[in-house]
């Protein structure tokens, strides 16, 4: 039986730091292969969001509410869903 593999505090923490720049990077790529297989991707831009396609056209989707600012460790409590 193996034993349960333990990190430190430390050690969660300097990993947990890593996941911003690896989400970043993850998004990016999706990204360039999206595009690189003729696909198209959504962006917000300006207030709107925006259709890009491989060429570097962009399509205009619609108008957005501009974005909101969020404090680090805010924590937000969604309404229930009634169906």
């Amino acid at each position: 039986m193996n034993k349960p593999f333990l990190l430190s505090e430390e050690a969660l923490t300097a990993l947990e730091a890593q996941i911003p720049a690896m989400a970043e990077r993850a998004f990016a790529q999706a990204e360039l292969h999206a595009l690189a297989t003729g696909g198209k991707v959504l962006k917000a831009r300006a207030g709107k969001v925006v259709e890009i396609d491989a060429e570097g056209h962009e399509r205009v989707i619609k108008a957005i509410a501009p974005a909101v600012r969020v404090p680090a460790g805010s924590r937000w409590v969604l309404p229930a869903v009634r169906e």
